[in-house]
C-alpha cells in the first residue's frame, strides 16, 4: 500500500492510502506540534509503512502554506523523516532546504 492521493479541500487535507481514507488533517490543526516545534502530522505519518518521503514533503508543503511563520521548524521536522527514509546525507539541513524549495514550502 502507498499514498495514492493528497488533496487539499476547503476544510483540510485528505490523504488516501490505496482507495481508503486514511488521514484527514483539519485546516484548524495544521500547526500542531510536538517536542516544541516538530510538525505533529509529519511525525505521525512518517511512521506509517505506506508513507514515502516524497509524499511527506508534499504534505508538509501544503501545511506550511497555512501555518503561521515560525510555529514549525520544517528543517528539524524533516531531519527525522529523512533519517527514517533515506540516509544521513539526506538529513543534511542544506539538502532539506533545497527539497523544501523544490516542493514549494512557504519559507
Amino acid at each position: 500500500m502507498r499514498i495514492t492521493k493528497i488533496e487539499e479541500e476547503a476544510n483540510g487535507l485528505l490523504v488516501l492510502v490505496g482507495e481508503d481514507y486514511d488521514y484527514f488533517i483539519p485546516k484548524t490543526a495544521y500547526e500542531l506540534v510536538i517536542k516544541g516545534n516538530i510538525s505533529s502530522w509529519i511525525e505521525q505519518i512518517m511512521w506509517k509503512n505506506w508513507a514515502d518521503i516524497h509524499s511527506l514533503y508534499r504534505i508538509g508543503a501544503i501545511l506550511s502554506k497555512h501555518c503561521p511563520a515560525g510555529i514549525i521548524d520544517w528543517v528539524e521536522t524533516f531531519e527525522s523523516a529523512e533519517l527514517m527514509h533515506g540516509t544521513t546525507a539526506d538529513a543534511d539541513p542544506l539538502r532539506i532546504k533545497e527539497k523544501m524549495v523544490k516542493y514549494g514550502f512557504r519559507l
